[in-house]
């Protein structure tokens, strides 16, 4: 099982992030179905890439201990919260606050 985190730069609308869960051992392939925009990705990717934004594979998380659970944890913390885990919007964060 595994958990991603896609980062949307720049935003679309309200959307910086998506986090995502597949059963798969890795989420490559989960990955580029969202990339494809093929009938398994998510409505907000899709939306997103057709309004000009690049969506970038920021984090995963890989192992059984990573499951739906974890997945709904990582959304019910909200959208801050989800940033201060992704490793690209905190690269600019500390660039910008030295």
């Amino acid at each position: 099982m595994s958990v991603y985190l896609l980062c949307i730069t720049p935003p679309y609308k309200h959307a910086r992030h998506y986090v995502g869960w597949t059963e798969e051992r890795t989420v490559d392939h989960r990955v580029n179905q969202h990339l494809s925009g093929g009938c398994k990705a998510t409505p907000l990717v899709i939306a997103a890439l057709m309004a000009g934004s690049r969506v970038t594979l920021a984090r995963r998380w890989e192992g059984d201990e990573f499951d739906r659970t974890f997945e709904r944890r990582l959304k019910e913390r909200g959208g801050k919260a989800r940033a201060r885990r992704c490793p690209l919007c905190g690269a600019k964060r500390r660039k910008a606050n030295p």
